[in-house]
């Protein structure tokens, strides 16, 4: 049997998530989706393909909370929570994703995203559920889109496509003139789940210039005659890199003692910061310090909340001055 013609007969319920080594040997639609979707001189960095995923929701922080990383939204999924096999190429100049929901009549759809419009783009998983989320501009207005896949298959698929994207948008530049921190020193006060999701993203000729944490706090919050404990802040690792910034915030308990098994990687490319600002805040009686970057292209733009324990503060502080010199913040 041909094998182009087995592929084209797809499903969308492939056991596995994949390596593509190029788009005509995608599965079903997706294969055509991409490869006219491709410009002639582009080059294709990464290609996988992905099967459809029957949950049709993740664990992981679709309600708001005070642990969200954005405010005044959900953090992680704001887009396809319905089964669709999906193919996703990461260019030498864009990420393009194809979607297939295999229902008659809904036709497959493709879209790419240019680097130039990106703001963040996000990894996360909760155990098998795992589901990639990117932020961008387009036509002049914040948009987003996202898929979901499982952990078993995709977990590094999806991590090496995204450190291609990385690696293309991102610059070890000239030597930095703030001092580097070893990885090392980095990864022994890193929790473990942390630790493997940041190695799977971080560059040979990346450096960590400055590395802030967030442990667990908890408050107290009235529902209805009683109070209950409410997770405020989550733990959670920022590092800030000659590529680019990176936090990884684990999944808020929804009690003290409670072990998760979610987290969100947001990655945020150099050249989209605006401005970047120590603040406080208060919560149920708590002070909270935080980094507040106003991440964003052209007028549109939004905030992004580190919050950090209060040992950082110099750090922290140290950041920011680093930030406003030499241009880094545009």
């Amino acid at each position: 049997m041909n094998s182009q013609n087995w592929r084209s007969r797809s499903s969308g319920k492939e056991p596995y998530v994949l390596k593509v080594d190029e788009p005509r040997n995608l599965f079903g639609a997706h294969a055509d989706l991409i490869g006219t979707t491709l410009y002639p001189e582009e080059s294709v960095l990464y290609l996988l393909y992905s099967p459809m995923w029957d949950s049709v929701k993740s664990v992981f922080n679709l309600h708001t909370s005070p642990a969200s990383l954005w405010e005044g939204e959900r953090a992680i999924l704001a887009a396809h929570t319905y089964p669709a096999s999906h193919a996703v190429a990461v260019t030498d100049q864009r990420f393009i994703i194809s979607e297939d929901r295999h229902i008659k009549g809904i036709t497959p759809t493709v879209q790419a995203i240019p680097f130039q419009e990106v703001i963040c783009v996000e990894l996360g998983s909760a155990l098998i559920l795992g589901w990639l989320s990117i932020r961008y501009v387009e036509n002049n207005r914040l948009s987003s889109t996202g898929l979901l896949f499982t952990t078993s298959t995709g977990r590094d698929h999806f991590h090496a496509a995204v450190r291609e994207y990385r690696r293309v948008i991102g610059s070890p530049g000239e030597e930095l003139q703030r001092g580097t921190i070893p990885w090392e020193e980095v990864w022994q006060q890193t929790a473990l789940l942390q630790r493997d999701r940041l190695k799977l993203l971080i560059l040979k000729q990346e450096q960590p210039v400055c590395v802030i944490h967030s442990s667990e706090t908890w408050g107290m919050e009235k529902r209805g005659w009683k109070k209950v404990p409410i997770c405020l802040t989550a733990k959670g690792i920022f590092v800030a890199t000659n590529f680019g910034l990176i936090y990884a915030v684990d999944e808020p308990p929804l009690r003290p003692g409670m072990v998760t098994f979610g987290i969100n990687v947001c990655c945020i490319p150099p050249d989209v910061l605006k401005t970047a600002t120590l603040l406080e805040k208060k919560a149920d009686e708590h002070t909270f310090r935080f980094l507040r970057f106003e991440i964003g292209r052209n007028s549109e733009f939004l905030h992004c909340d580190i919050p950090f324990d209060n040992p950082n503060y110099q750090d922290a502080s140290d950041l920011i001055r680093w930030l406003g010199n030499g241009d880094r913040i545009h």
